[in-house]
């Protein structure tokens, strides 16, 4: 697909703490985000912000309307990773991501897991993203490349936790504390 560059939007996760500041994370909720290219990574402006939740016993898409939203006012907000680029605007891929069943269906479980979770959701979409060409700039194309992918995303949320000694690349848009896949 031949996108413009203002057709562009740019993939991120945002992770949320599950434990109380303070404390040593063990785990993350994920959120899938997207900003379009004519926000110029302008996060005050919001992201258009996908995720699944497991609260009554049933797996669901949390996507209440199609506004951009702050995350950095969610609770237990920790930090945003940016993925790299979408390569359809964003009523493209938000239509995309929302029509993602939050289930687990046929997808299989990672060896990182030991049952369905927002972040194995994510992982799916960016990969049926990826399938569909809509993005490359991270591999997802075997298990080995999805518990690589996964295993990173978890690294950068523990480095971001707060060692005042790390040299890890952190910067802030606004008030969004950021940092970049690698």
């Amino acid at each position: 697909m031949n996108a413009t560059r203002k057709d562009i939007c740019t993939a991120y996760i945002a992770l949320y703490r599950r434990e109380e500041e303070g404390s040593v994370p063990t785990s993350f909720h994920w959120a899938l985000c997207y900003l379009p290219r004519d926000f110029n990574d302008d996060t005050t402006k919001g992201f258009y912000v996908y995720q699944v939740l497991d609260e009554s016993g049933i797996w669901e898409q949390s996507r209440v309307d199609h506004n951009p939203i702050r995350v950095e006012h969610i609770q237990r907000f920790h930090i945003v990773i940016k993925l790299g680029d979408i390569s359809t605007d964003i009523n493209t891929v938000s239509e995309f991501t929302a029509s993602q069943p939050a289930t687990q269906d046929d997808t299989p479980i990672l060896e990182t897991h030991k049952k369905w979770s927002c972040a194995l959701w994510i992982i799916r979409v960016l990969s049926d993203l990826q399938e569909a060409e809509l993005f490359s700039d991270i591999p997802l194309y075997t298990e080995a490349d999805k518990v690589k992918f996964y295993r990173r995303i978890y690294s950068i949320g523990a480095l971001a936790s707060g060692d005042p000694d790390s040299d890890y690349p952190i910067y802030h848009r606004g008030m969004v504390k950021m940092t970049q896949y690698k």
